[in-house]
């Protein structure tokens, strides 16, 4: 009885404890120099965490923000989410005040979660601006147009495969694990050319991705320590693909065109190489950014091209059209991306911004024809950022998705399994039941 006694004394002391420190760390922000715009803090410790991920499980990601809109401010409002206090901006103008003041008024930063998942951030870099500048030095050499074109046929063949293996032959696939297959699989030739099938590597990806997002309380059996040990198991691995790749360079092999041998080869500007440690978390941070926004869209286009039979009808015209230019086992090129104007415009998003009437008429519809013309007004249309925040990766993003569009229209036309399956965010966009879709050959 004593020990239990003691036990929840030591619970109840060390929870006040927690809560006053919590809410002293809050109440400094508010009396800094600047005022604080409105909104609430939440709940010690998790903020309004739990809120903002159950409005994502019922599939109303979009409550949590326009709640706050409405009842604080339609530009602005204060939160706490994932360990951290901040404010949430909407709006084009929030979106040019972004854009244009990176590093000025504005610097990037990791979330806690990123930090302990991917430490060599902190040890290698001093602040998010270290490692935006070694993005800024390493990438666009490798992701531009012009070097994107040699990879467009290497999309092709892995896609091809793909759908040769796990999509032929099938009555009912389910869409969502299958995309998400082939876009780590197009992910892995590209950033260290590994084209075996990973099955552990797929599941043990799937669950370093869930604890990005995710109250960052380290403890036995929460996402966040699953996903801290998922990190470790994944950068052994690639750890041991460095040690072959520098073997492979000693004794003067040809090396892959890929991420890797970029970053194995590139010097900073005074002249040193990247660490092992800090290569394999720059790595697993691109693959992270590719990998579900990429696959978040190729499972939209197969979800709104199944609902909406006229744009299917554009988009397989359009495809047809390629596939009809192509001789016998001609794979697609940069030419062919380039030529595929409609299909590119199902690009999907659920940013705030992107779902305000003010600026998108019938926002929850989906309809390509908003971007024909003039298009959106500027700053309201930016799934790939903006400004010194462009997001490196778009132009690899953009074709991936449209050769995965071409050979999956080509193949097939195919009806949703669950005519109303809701779109959820746990923590990123997915198919409450992994969109089943019946395939029909053509």
């Amino acid at each position: 009885m004593e020990s239990t006694a003691l036990f929840s004394f030591l619970f109840i002391f060390l929870s006040l404890f927690t809560f006053f420190i919590y809410y002293f760390r809050l109440e400094n922000h508010s009396k800094g120099a600047h005022p604080q715009p409105p909104g609430r803090w939440g709940w010690p410790l998790v903020g309004e965490s739990l809120e903002f991920m159950s409005n994502g499980r019922k599939g109303e990601p979009q409550k949590f923000l326009f709640q706050r809109m409405t009842k604080y401010s339609s530009t602005i409002f204060k939160t706490y989410l994932f360990g951290e206090p901040m404010v949430v901006m909407c709006g084009d103008k929030a979106n040019k005040f972004l854009f244009s003041n990176d590093r000025k008024l504005v610097r990037g930063w990791w979330p806690t979660t990123l930090n302990k998942i991917f430490p060599t951030s902190i040890q290698t870099s001093t602040s998010s601006d270290e490692s935006f500048k070694v993005r800024e030095m390493l990438l666009p050499n490798f992701l531009n147009p012009e070097s994107l074109r040699q990879y467009v046929g290497t999309m092709d063949i892995i896609t091809q495969r793909h759908f040769a293996s796990s999509w032929e032959n099938n009555e009912v696939v389910h869409a969502h694990s299958l995309v998400k297959k082939l876009t780590l699989a197009v992910g892995c030739r590209m950033s260290f050319s590994v084209d075996d099938d990973l099955p552990t590597f797929a599941e043990t990806f799937d669950v370093l991705i869930s604890g990005l997002l995710s109250i960052p309380i380290d403890l036995p059996g929460t996402r966040f320590r699953r996903a801290i040990k998922a990190s470790n198991h994944l950068r052994k691995l690639m750890r041991q693909i460095i040690v072959q790749r520098k073997i492979d360079m000693a004794a003067s092999k040809t090396l892959p065109v890929d991420i890797l041998s970029h970053m194995l080869l590139a010097l900073d500007k005074s002249g040193k190489y990247m660490s092992e440690l800090e290569i394999v978390d720059k790595i697993f941070g691109l693959m992270v950014g590719a990998y579900e926004p990429t696959s978040s869209a190729c499972v939209s286009v197969v979800k709104y091209l199944a609902e909406l039979p006229h744009i299917y009808d554009g988009v397989y015209k359009e495809q047809m059209e390629r596939a009809k230019s192509k001789g016998p086992g001609e794979l697609l090129s940069w030419d062919d991306i380039q030529k595929m104007r409609y299909s590119w415009k199902v690009y999907w998003s659920a940013n705030a911004t992107q779902l305000d009437p003010v600026f998108f008429k019938d926002p929850m519809q989906f309809d390509p024809s908003r971007f024909e013309g003039s298009g959106p007004p500027p700053y309201t249309f930016v799934p790939f950022g903006g400004g010194p925040r462009m997001c490196p990766g778009q132009e690899y993003a953009r074709a991936e998705i449209l050769v995965f569009i071409h050979h999956l229209v080509k193949r097939f036309r195919w009806e949703k399994v669950i005519s109303d399956e809701r779109i959820l965010i746990n923590p990123v966009p997915a198919p409450a039941h992994g969109l089943p879709i019946r395939l029909f050959a053509l």
